[in-house]
């Protein structure tokens, strides 16, 4: 792969109404990181094609392997009281790529 999402580390808000993804990334070439996909689903194969919800952020630029992205959820569409898996995409700028992603993590929400 071009890239690795690494450390992933959830944090649940106190009410419950939002996920926080912390994560680093490790590129293996000099092409810009693209985008970042932070999604979830109560499929543990969550991915771009199973998903609930999703949150994303345009990069377009070469990545720092010490820098700490962010990427936050808003829960609206999920129920409270249920296990969700959640993942972590990069996704870098050349023909035909394909996101890498995370570890799937389940969190109670």
């Amino acid at each position: 792969p071009y890239i690795r999402v690494k450390n992933v580390e959830l944090a649940l808000s106190s009410d419950s109404t939002k996920v926080v993804a912390s994560f680093t990334l490790e590129q293996t070439g000099s092409e810009k990181i693209k985008t970042l996909l932070f999604i979830a689903d109560e499929n543990p194969n969550v991915g771009i094609i199973i998903r609930t919800i999703s949150a994303g952020k345009n990069l377009n630029r070469v990545v720092d392997p010490t820098t700490v992205y962010k990427l936050t959820l808003r829960l609206k569409k999920l129920t409270k009281g249920k296990q969700y898996f959640f993942r972590v995409g990069a996704l870098i700028d050349v023909p035909e790529a394909k996101y890498n992603w995370s570890d799937a993590i389940r969190l109670g929400i």
